[in-house]
């Protein structure tokens, strides 16, 4: 019997020695496929010029015919394994060249926008780089959130719980952040604040004015939203200072003048490495998320006032990301304001709008007499007696 207990115990413990061997094999097989499957610096780098290809727009809104093609050739089969880094990892460097190449990879590419989306922890962790990295580190992860965010529910989703908009806000009122940085921020920004639609193509929703109230709305029969974006933008209108930084930087715009040497339109010959550090890339990113602000009623007494004169001016730019950012700005924040979409009324969009409720404008108002410069505007209630006449 003793013999016996003997025995069991020797076998309990060969049995035990041999699990340990097993599991300890385990763990160091895994851990060499780890490595094996870590993508290094170099390997970062290579990837990136193979799809940069000869695109040095600081401003990526769409994938070159180069980068496209080279997307679809297996520049990007790494995506899995470069998201799982940006998680991982700790090194500066190579947490930017992650979100570099994932940029690269990401845009006008729905289908690496939702591999990415499937790492786990990779909303937080890129939130993270927004917060903590080094200013270019930053900028390049903001230009990831801004990517990944469009037209993808996970990822834009993601991105809000996991506190961009805060973060992204941090940067655009410092006042000592590198321009690319402010840029690429309020561009992310931008697209958090946006809502997405079940559109053919693009995820884009449309937003049309009824002619009746003053705010634009999306036609969801037609148009199902997949993605709402007005949780972040309320909770962008409760961060303080943003939206008058927001202002002052619109206000820097628009550009002076066509696209040449020394003039940098941000949408044309703006160059990455080159010009980022100058400001004049930033004003189309702030009126971008002022735009997409607007379409929350309770932004528009924040964001309407006295830098109705700059949106106004934006709207007419040289710079195609300026005009169209303003145009779209005054569509959603005044709809019923003519200055946006007709020239003959530019004037009066600068000079503060004036309509009455017989629908004269300040022109109907050239030869009035005092009692009819007592007429009122039907939204603010001022007579013409301050807008127009005198």
């Amino acid at each position: 019997k003793g013999s016996f207990c003997i025995t069991s115990l020797r076998r309990n413990t060969i049995v035990m020695a041999s699990f340990a061997l097993l599991l300890s094999l385990l763990l160091t097989i895994t851990w060499l496929q780890n490595q094996a499957v870590a993508v290094s610096t170099d390997e970062l780098v290579e990837l990136i010029r193979d799809l940069k290809g000869t695109d040095e727009r600081i401003m990526r809104w769409n994938a070159n015919d180069h980068t496209a093609e080279r997307q679809t050739e297996g520049a990007c089969e790494k995506m899995p394994e470069v998201a799982a880094l940006l998680v991982k990892e700790k090194d500066d460097t190579r947490l930017r060249l992650g979100c570099e190449y994932a940029t690269w990879c990401i845009t006008d590419n729905p289908y690496q926008r939702a591999e990415f989306s499937k790492q786990e922890g990779i909303h937080k962790a890129v939130v993270n780089i927004v917060k903590t990295g080094s200013p270019e580190a930053s900028a390049v992860a903001s230009h990831l959130i801004y990517i990944a965010s469009f037209a993808n529910e996970q990822n834009h989703q993601g991105f809000y719980q996991a506190g961009a908009v805060e973060a992204l806000a941090d940067i655009i009122v410092d006042k000592t952040a590198l321009a690319v940085e402010v840029m690429w921020a309020a561009a992310a920004l931008q697209n958090l604040a946006a809502s997405y639609c079940a559109t053919r193509h693009d995820g884009r929703c449309y937003w049309t004015w009824n002619g009746k109230d003053d705010h634009v709305t999306v036609n969801t029969k037609k148009m199902p939203i997949i993605s709402d974006g007005s949780p972040v933008r309320l909770a962008a209108l409760e961060i303080p200072n943003l939206i008058p930084m927001l202002q002052y930087w619109a206000c820097q715009g628009p550009v002076p003048g066509p696209a040449k040497k020394g003039n940098i339109l941000p949408g044309e010959n703006a160059v990455a490495g080159r010009d980022d550090k100058n400001p004049a890339i930033i004003p189309w990113a702030a009126v971008g998320a002022l735009k997409n602000l607007a379409l929350e009623k309770a932004s528009h007494p924040l964001i309407d006032g006295p830098s109705m004169k700059c949106y106004c001016q934006l709207k007419d730019s040289y710079d195609w990301l300026e005009e169209l950012k303003g145009n779209d700005l005054l569509l959603f924040l005044r709809p019923h304001d003519p200055c946006w979409n007709d020239e003959e009324y530019t004037a009066l969009c600068i000079d503060d709008l004036f309509l009455d409720k017989e629908g004269y404008y300040c022109d109907g108002y050239e030869e009035a007499d005092e009692e009819e410069c007592e007429e009122e505007d039907i939204f603010t209630g001022k007579p013409a007696s301050e807008k127009c006449c005198g």
